[in-house]
């Protein structure tokens, strides 16, 4: 079940950027280099099922690999499920389309609350993502079977974040899709090495207990 969660999530990756693609194209005048992929969402574009989609398949493709992050440390399983939640919230309160881009149907006025809550899910994104790929380095380094305290990459991702606001919010265009891939890759390769290690303890626990059934009638014909 591991292994078909790591492809499944493999899998959706690559329909985000489907979706991406299309929904560039079915927006004239969006330039993909340019602006944010928040944008493709956005109350006002033209159409922003695209993006939408693309936001919710891409929390989609993360709840996907809760049960493996979660089996294999509790820790990255709950910041997993923050990542994927936080996707599918920006798809949930989109951002307004930017004043004066073409590829608005006409001039909208954002709400506050709305767009405060977009960038509040934006930022939760980037924060559980960093979380999860820092712990799940840390678990990774210190080896096979040892289960060190993951707890401490949340506060270094929160540190990051918040130093990194500004020019993260400021990020767009092909960086922007450039960062997103990364971390996307990273996470299902995060997914493939913990399906692995939980596929080394299942073996070991069955070859345990073929040893103890064998020792056991051993021990009844004696």
């Amino acid at each position: 079940m591991a292994a078909i969660a790591v492809r499944t999530a493999a899998v959706s990756v690559a329909v985000v950027w489907i979706l991406v693609s299309i929904g560039g194209a079915e927006n004239p005048g969006f330039k993909q280099y340019e602006q944010y992929l928040s944008a493709l969402a956005a109350t006002g574009t033209h159409d922003p099922s695209w993006g939408r989609a693309a936001l919710i398949v891409s929390g989609v493709a993360i709840w996907v690999l809760v049960p493996v992050m979660a089996r294999w440390r509790p820790f990255l399983g709950a910041t997993s499920l923050l990542a994927g939640g936080a996707a599918i919230a920006m798809a949930l309160w989109p951002m307004h389309c930017p004043t004066g881009a073409r590829f608005c149907t006409a001039t909208t006025t954002g709400v506050p609350s709305l767009d405060m809550a977009h960038t509040a899910a934006v930022l939760v994104f980037a924060t559980a993502v960093i979380s999860t790929l820092i712990a799940g380095l840390r678990q990774i380094t210190a080896g096979t079977g040892r289960t060190p305290a993951l707890w401490p990459a949340l506060p270094i991702a929160v540190a990051t974040v918040a130093l990194t606001a500004p020019s993260l919010l400021a990020v767009t265009g092909l960086l922007q899709r450039l960062l997103l891939l990364v971390a996307q890759v990273l996470l299902v390769l995060l997914a493939a090495v913990a399906a692995a290690e939980l596929q080394r303890r299942h073996r070991l626990a069955a070859k345990y207990r073929a040893a103890r059934s064998d020792s056991s009638s051993r021990l009844q014909r004696a």
